[in-house]
Formats: structure tokens, C-alpha cells, sequence
């Protein structure tokens, strides 16, 4: 009796101890996540939006693709937690939820509304968690974004912006947050969300090498676009490009930063070819001749014919064309040489606008004195003093101290019968003068032909009569609605002169007309 008194004792003693042990097991209710982001398209989750949560226990899944809501800075739904004793578990979520956890995603070709959001893949990993009140967890960015920061000083509104030559097609993978094109998807052009009226726009990129061009939709139809070097995006970087739009061009830079996605640094715009040599250079891959002229400056001995990115190679007719081909005229038609050889003689035709990839305006008109514009690297657009000394007149200036036309008899080519060159003498010294015409205001190739009782040389007969080539030195009359205009290169032929003069006169900084750009001083 008493040795069964002695073991019922140790036995209540035992259990006694056991109960003073257990853990206390605590129930909680449902499972909430607070997420820690800055969403593409605000600075945080707006309501409605879902997640799609997988909760791993013991190698085993607790919750598979569980659909959480997000609303009043959580995300909820029906899922409770187990009990706290329990093992911890790890948790993946990710944005924007689907019926299934993805493994491929695609970003949406329109993204100028919604698509834009649904296109922001991000995903949370975290492990270790035991159940709490809420689960805090930090939502990366798997794909890259671009933000397209828009100087419009073209006039015309904007009416979309597009990124051309992107696969949007991805194979990812959530918990790793590695994301990579999809084998043999295919480019194909996204258009951005609108953030402001003419000023910003943004788009989601699957992370990519890729040679983007960007493109510019203005009101009346007319597309402007601009390539770029060829860049490797990474995943949660962002990439800002800066344009200006101008009345015919388009120029952009990359760089920038906004919170939440990392700096990646400066994409170039596609970079021209040139190199050169004592004869000549190449350009964008076309060979020029160039010359050394008796005073010692160095001249391209042909036109320039290099049409700059985003630019479009048309007729003035031609809707949304920028640079123009020669032409020939029979005084009262004409017909754009569209040939090779007689671009190689001719040369294009430029605005004053875009030799310098800026609208010009009153303000600014006297800017560009010396200026590379679209000259390769090492020359630059003539200025009136260098044109000057080989033709030896000009129109006077708008300095207020040159009171009429100025002289200079001591210009390569001044020819005292003309007071002025003769076209015959720059050919002679080898500048290789020709009749390439000009586009004028009114938007059309200017007429006007050279005739032979006012032509001594039976081979020009036919040409273009109306010459220029642009300078880069600018004037503005002192009229209040005076247009700006830059000094050009001007021939005239007239009974008196029907050899051809050549002086500077002022040309309307909307006129297309060729361009021959002379080497910087050394």
C-alpha cells in the first residue's frame, strides 16, 4: 500500500512538472502583410490592388497562392495563421497577382492606362517568420522602369511617346527575383504611360540589352524619333530620358533617378562614326573629300549629306520629313533627285533649325556662332568672317555699327568686275561650288532656274539659281516682327553677272539649304 501511495505520488509529481513546462500555444487571427515599397505608379499600394502569397512550412506549403488585398496599408484576406508554437515558415509574395504563380510574365504593349500599373512585377521574400500581428515585408522591383522627360519647343502638342525594338515577354523567377527575356520572344513597341501633358512619361521594361528608339507622336501626324546606344538595363533600375522636341528634330539624353529604383546611370545616344585623314574623312559611313585653301582653311569639298538620328529623309511634301533630298527644276516644276549619285553631288537639304538641334528664335539667334551643329567632330558650321574671306561681300550685320554691304578685297576668291566671288573661283581653288537650291518658307523647292541670257556657261543652264549655304552667325532685322535668320553663302546670276556671284546675304532660319562645314583651328 504504501509503495503504491509512493509511486502515485511521483507519478502526480511528474505531471505536475510537465504542465509547468509546456509552451503556451497563442492564436491569432487571420494573416496581414504590411508592405515596405514605392510603387511605379504612386509612392505606395493602392487599394484593390492583390498579391498572390505562398506560405512553406516544414517543407511543406501552408498556403499556396493565397489572394491578399491590399487596403488601409495592409494587405488582408480569410487566411489564419497556425498556432504559435508551431514551426516558423517563409513566406513569397509578389505583384500583380495571377491565377497561378508565375514563372513567365509579360509587360503590356499599351501602357498609356492601366497596362502600365499591371506591368509593375515585383516580389517579397522573407523567412524565419513565426505568426505576429502583421508580417512586414519589402517588395523589389523585378523589371526596369523608363521615365521620358520631355522639353517640347516644337509647338505641336504630344500626342503619345513610344519605346520601339523592346521584347516584353519574360521568364522570372520570384524567389531568386531574377527575371530574363523569354527565349526567341520577338521586339515590339510599348507605348508609355502619360504622367504630365507634353512633359513626362514612363514605361516598364523587362531587363534587357537593348538598342532602344524612342519615338515622339505630335499633333497634325507628324512622328519624330531618336535611336540610342545599345545598353544592358538591370532589374529594379530606372533609366530617365531627357528630350527636346525642336520644330524638326528630336535630342534626348539618359540619366536620372527617383526613389525606390537604382541609379543605373547614362544610356548614350547611338554614337556616329568618323575618322579622318589628309584627304578626307568618313562620317556616319560616307566619304567625303575635303580641301586646304590658299589661306590655309580646311573645307569639305562636297556637302553634306548625313541625316541625323530621328530625323526623316523625305520631300517637303512628305509628311513628317526633316531633311530634304536635292532636287531639279524646269522653272516651273520640280523633282527631288533621289538617286545616289545625284545625292553625292548635291548634298541634303537643312533647316536652320535643325543644324543645330535647337529652335531657333530672336532670343537666341546670335547663339550659335561657331558651333559644331550637325558637323562632324573637329568642324563646325562656317561662321560670315570665314565665308567672308574667300567671297569678300556681305549683307551688313545687326551690330548697329556696319551701316552697308562690307567689302573685303582682300578674300581668296574677290573678284573686283563683281566686287564679290565668282562661282568660277571657288571651283578653281577647289571648293567645288554646285547648285543644290533651297526649300522655302512656304515649305515647297524654290523654282527658280538659271537661264541662259543670264548664264555665260551653257553647262549651269538648267540649275538651280536660288544658292545658299548656311553660316552659322545669326541676325535679327529691327523690325518688332522681325524673322531670325542666319548669314548664308548666296549665288545670283543676272545679265550683268552671269558668271555667277557669290556673296553673303541673310537666309531665314525656316529655309532648308546645304551645308559645307570647315575645320576648327588648330
Amino acid at each position: 500500500m504504501k509503495q503504491s501511495i509512493t509511486l502515485l505520488a511521483t507519478a502526480l509529481a511528474a505531471l505536475l512538472c510537465s504542465c509547468n513546462v509546456e509552451t503556451p500555444v497563442k492564436v491569432l487571427g487571420n494573416v496581414v502583410i504590411e508592405p515596405v515599397i514605392t510603387r511605379a505608379t504612386e509612392t505606395d499600394f493602392e487599394n484593390g490592388d492583390a498579391i498572390g502569397v505562398t506560405i512553406t512550412r516544414a517543407g511543406e506549403a501552408y498556403a499556396t497562392n493565397e489572394r491578399m488585398v491590399y487596403g488601409e496599408d495592409a494587405f488582408t484576406s480569410n487566411l489564419p495563421w497556425y498556432r504559435s508554437g508551431e514551426q516558423s515558415s517563409d513566406f513569397l509574395a509578389y505583384y500583380p497577382y495571377s491565377e497561378t504563380v508565375p514563372t513567365t510574365f509579360s509587360v503590356a504593349q499599351d501602357q498609356s492606362g492601366e497596362g502600365y500599373g499591371n506591368s509593375d512585377l515585383m516580389a517579397a521574400v522573407k523567412k524565419g517568420v513565426t505568426p505576429q500581428a502583421s508580417v512586414s515585408m519589402v517588395f523589389k522591383h523585378l523589371l526596369t522602369r523608363i521615365v521620358i522627360d520631355i522639353d517640347n519647343q516644337g509647338g505641336a502638342a504630344i500626342q503619345g511617346v513610344t519605346l520601339k525594338n523592346s521584347i516584353i515577354n519574360a521568364t522570372v523567377n520570384l524567389e531568386s527575383g531574377e527575371c530574363v527575356p523569354a527565349l526567341g520572344a520577338e521586339a515590339c513597341d510599348i507605348a508609355a504611360h502619360k504622367v504630365t501633358d507634353n512633359s513626362r512619361y514612363i514605361a516598364i521594361i523587362v531587363p534587357q540589352t537593348v538598342k532602344f528608339t524612342a519615338e515622339v507622336q505630335l499633333a497634325g501626324g507628324v512622328t519624330i524619333s531618336k535611336k540610342l546606344s545599345e545598353v544592358t538595363l538591370k532589374a529594379g533600375g530606372q533609366y530617365t530620358i531627357v528630350m527636346t522636341v525642336l520644330p524638326t528634330d528630336v535630342n534626348m539624353a539618359i540619366s536620372g533617378q527617383i526613389e525606390a529604383w537604382s541609379d543605373e546611370g547614362i544610356i548614350p545616344e547611338k554614337q556616329v562614326s568618323f575618322s579622318e585623314d589628309e584627304d578626307g574623312f568618313e562620317y556616319d559611313g560616307v566619304e567625303y573629300k575635303t580641301v586646304v585653301l590658299a589661306n590655309g582653311s580646311k573645307w569639305m569639298a562636297e556637302n553634306l549629306r548625313f541625316v541625323p538620328e530621328g530625323c526623316v529623309l523625305g520631300e517637303p511634301v512628305d509628311e513628317g520629313a526633316t531633311v530634304f533630298y536635292p532636287y531639279s527644276t524646269d522653272g516651273e516644276n520640280t523633282t527631288a533627285l533621289k538617286d545616289e549619285a545625284s545625292i553625292a553631288k548635291f548634298g541634303l537639304l537643312y533647316s536652320g533649325d535643325l543644324l543645330f538641334s535647337t529652335a531657333v528664335n530672336a532670343g537666341n539667334v546670335h547663339d550659335f556662332e561657331g558651333a559644331r551643329g550637325i558637323c562632324p567632330p573637329g568642324w563646325h558650321v562656317p561662321t560670315r568672317a570665314e565665308y567672308l574671306a574667300l567671297c569678300g561681300n556681305s549683307n551688313k550685320d545687326d551690330s548697329g555699327t556696319e551701316k552697308s554691304t562690307v567689302i573685303d578685297k582682300t578674300a581668296l576668291f574677290y573678284d573686283p568686275g563683281y566686287d564679290a566671288a565668282k562661282v568660277k573661283n571657288f571651283n578653281d581653288g577647289g571648293w567645288n561650288l554646285v547648285f543644290s537650291g533651297c526649300v522655302a518658307n512656304n515649305g515647297v523647292y524654290n523654282k527658280n532656274m538659271i537661264v541662259a541670257e543670264k548664264c555665260k556657261y551653257e553647262e549651269w543652264v538648267g540649275s538651280c539659281a536660288m544658292n545658299f549655304y548656311w553660316t552659322s552667325t545669326g541676325y535679327l532685322g529691327s523690325s518688332a516682327t522681325a524673322k531670325p535668320q542666319f548669314f548664308a553663302l548666296m549665288t545670283t546670276f543676272t545679265a550683268s553677272n552671269n558668271e555667277g556671284k557669290v556673296s553673303l546675304s541673310y537666309c531665314n532660319s525656316s529655309y532648308a539649304a546645304p551645308l559645307r562645314c570647315v575645320k576648327d583651328a588648330q
